[in-house]
């Protein structure tokens, strides 16, 4: 498990490691999940992207619309996340 605090951060490890899965936050310091997903999907690989973030429901079609694959607001449940987790992993494989 890596995590990134910079967009710049989440497109380096995503180009130097393999990832069953990533969380992704839709607010970073120097651009958005929506911008980091689109760049991400650029690179050719397809792994599963769960987006996290409080700007609630509404949300959610712009996610999807950005290459994102699901969806969760905040506060988040942790039974809902892993759930939600196993659910995509199991798809990748």
């Amino acid at each position: 498990m890596d995590i990134a605090g910079t967009g710049e951060q989440a497109l380096a490890l995503y180009q130097a490691n393999r990832y069953d899965l990533v969380l992704m936050d839709l607010d970073l310091p120097d651009m958005t999940g929506f911008e980091i997903t689109l760049k991400m999907r650029t690179m050719g690989t397809h792994t599963p992207i769960i987006a996290l973030t409080a700007h609630g429901d509404f949300a959610k079609q712009e996610c999807l619309a950005a290459g994102m694959d699901d969806f969760i607001s905040k506060p988040i449940e942790i039974e809902s996340l892993n759930q939600m987790i196993k659910r995509w992993i199991t798809k990748a494989d």
